[in-house]
């Protein structure tokens, strides 16, 4: 009962951390000369000079040799050459439009039920939508990709069944119509969409799926041997559809957990998908069969929070001192200490409190969830024992939380070559472009990345990017994170609509002051009458909405966080709530009401 009732009230999401990033000195573009640079991570490989050209490495050069007149120098001191990051799956910059849901007349409500399903109603699907047609990046955000040594982006939309087309483009700051490496990737996909009405459950969602695959099959069919006197209609969905049918074009499908995973490796069997699993919490689970399929997986590392390690918190029992009593008689000081012990060891399930009693995790449940936190960061090292191809995507979070999590694996036992390898040749191969960027070779294009040490090593700095030729010089001891002023205002009352919850009702009053702190209230009205108030505070950092909380609900205690975008008068973003029980996400939009309305 609870489960039900609060996944649409805690509005808590992976929060996006504010942070600016490092300050960024653009040097003129034109040839270049890169001296005095490693290209292996051993500090006693040989010295090397990079020269570029047009945007390309022109030659690499080994040490003494006279490098070519009239070019622009950076000297590398040593550092080491790597090429820059490639994210392979990010929301950044493709604000994704709601399908239009009904393609046909609307149908007669007077007229009897009619047999079979429309057609043309497309909640959810909109798969010839193409993100390269509205792409449009702020330059900070540009900014905070290159401070993390990210030269090339895999911008898709995102949020619904079929979404549509990703792009694949660098993160210089060049016009788009220059930056674009690829117009159309793949499609994404996911087992949610937003909105009212059908479908609106998981159920639901596969039923929609499924037919819009058989709708373009029957399309693609009808178009091959058209019937005497019969006209196909025109129809963009049903033609990517059928390219996707085809396997002309690859599905990126989001799905974390297990039992999605293998939704997906259904569809993709029943209809001949070529496949891409997008966040792959739980792949690891799965490896054997990913291997045998040959399909790759872009790890978003979103775990949740990290709980802390109880077992570390835990202190050793104390031994016990001999007793003086007598064989049979009773020390009550002896069992007074014994029970002090106890209660301090292992805390009770519930304590009485003045409002009633509190719920406090059993220690063998926190060392539970601790252990799941931890199998989930370590599949990554499955994936890779496995041999499963993998690279890494920040989606909805941040280029620098992306980083931080692939150090975190790294510390876990993740090889470091193998990290990087994801991040350059090994997603490079993922969008079948190994033959011109993820690798530092003649002939490639020069998106490079300078570093005072390993991209993992402790304390290694990234000095300079090179994107597409252009180069940018990160300032010593610009890149801690800070506050960065927030571009929107979140003031006002929000009308939330919860993806898969029709009958949901919530809202959010919001308060936002002029440093970008927030302060306000979330309430939800359940179906069955129940009403809950939860308090919230947090911060804006651009265009994105943290907030966070703490609450309890019969006594059960419950951790919030808000992840969301906002443009304008619209938010989306997810929402994840945690309990002792797990935790659950949902996504959703927001609207923000007019001034006085329903006030």
């Amino acid at each position: 009962m609870i489960r039900r009732l609060l996944i649409p009230v805690l509005l808590a999401a992976t929060a996006l951390h504010a942070q600016a990033a490092p300050r960024q000195v653009a040097r003129p573009a034109g040839p270049l000369l890169i001296s005095d640079v490693r290209l292996e991570q051993d500090a006693e490989a040989a010295r090397v000079s990079i020269v570029v050209r047009d945007g390309r490495i022109a030659q690499i050069l080994p040490a003494g040799t006279p490098p070519p007149a009239g070019l622009r120098r950076i000297e590398g001191d040593g550092a080491l050459c790597l090429p820059a990051f490639v994210d392979a799956f990010t929301r950044a910059g493709c604000a994704t439009p709601e399908p239009v849901v009904d393609r046909d007349l609307a149908p007669d409500t007077k007229a009897d039920v009619a047999l079979g399903m429309r057609e043309a109603n497309r909640k959810g699907l909109q798969p010839a939508f193409r993100a390269v047609d509205i792409l449009k990046f702020e330059d900070e955000v540009l900014e905070g990709f290159r401070a993390q040594g990210f030269g090339v982006l895999h911008s898709s939309p995102d949020e619904e069944l079929l979404a549509g087309q990703s792009t694949l483009v660098t993160s210089g700051p060049a016009a788009l119509r220059d930056r674009v490496l690829q117009a159309v990737v793949g499609q994404s996909a996911g087992l949610r969409s937003r909105g009212r009405g059908y479908p609106s459950t998981l159920m639901g969602s596969m039923a929609q799926l499924r037919q819009f695959f058989l709708d373009a099959g029957l399309h693609e069919r009808r178009m091959a041997a058209p019937a005497l006197g019969r006209r196909e209609p025109y129809d963009a969905d049903l033609d990517v559809g059928a390219r996707l049918l085809a396997g002309a074009q690859r599905v990126w499908a989001r799905a974390d957990s297990r039992d999605d995973i293998e939704r997906w490796l259904g569809l993709a069997q029943e209809f001949g998908l070529r496949l891409v699993i997008v966040g792959g919490r739980d792949a690891w689970m799965l490896a054997d069969r990913l291997k045998a399929a040959e399909i790759p997986v872009v790890l978003t590392l979103d775990w949740g929070k990290e709980p802390k390690d109880p077992a570390k918190d835990a202190k050793p029992k104390e031994p016990e001192p001999e007793s003086d009593a007598a064989e049979g008689e009773v020390d009550e000081g002896a069992e007074a200490a014994d029970e002090s012990a106890e209660a301090t060891e292992a805390p009770a399930a519930a304590e009485k409190s003045a409002d009633g009693w509190i719920y406090e995790e059993p220690f063998a449940l926190r060392v539970e969830h601790r252990r799941e936190w931890e199998r989930h960061r370590d599949g990554v090292l499955r994936l890779a024992e496995a041999g499963v191809a993998f690279a890494f995507g920040s989606a909805g979070d941040s280029p620098k939380e992306l980083r931080e999590r692939i150090a975190t694996v790294v510390e876990a036992g993740l090889d470091p070559a193998v990290a990087t390898r994801a991040l350059t040749v090994g997603a490079a191969e993922l969008f079948g472009e190994s033959e011109r960027i993820g690798a530092v070779q003649p002939g490639f294009e020069a998106h490079l990345a300078l570093w005072t040490d390993a991209p993992w090593a402790e304390g290694a700095k990234l000095s300079w990017l090179i994107v597409d030729g252009e180069s940018f010089e990160l300032a010593a001891g610009d890149d801690e994170a800070s506050n960065e002023a927030a571009d929107v205002e979140a003031t006002g009352s929000w009308r939330l609509d919860f993806a898969g919850n029709d009958r949901a009702d919530a809202e959010m009053d919001l308060t936002m002051a002029e440093d970008g702190s927030v302060t306000g209230t979330a309430k939800y009205s359940a179906p069955n009458g129940d009403a809950f108030e939860v308090e919230l505070t947090g911060t804006v950092s651009g265009d994105r909405l943290q907030l966070s909380a703490t609450t309890q609900i019969e006594g059960f205690p419950i951790e919030i966080t808000v992840d969301a975008r906002i443009e304008g008068d619209a938010m989306n973003g997810k929402t994840v709530w945690k309990t002792a029980g797990g935790s659950e996400t949902n996504e959703f939009r927001g609207e923000r009401r007019p001034q006085g309305e329903g006030q």
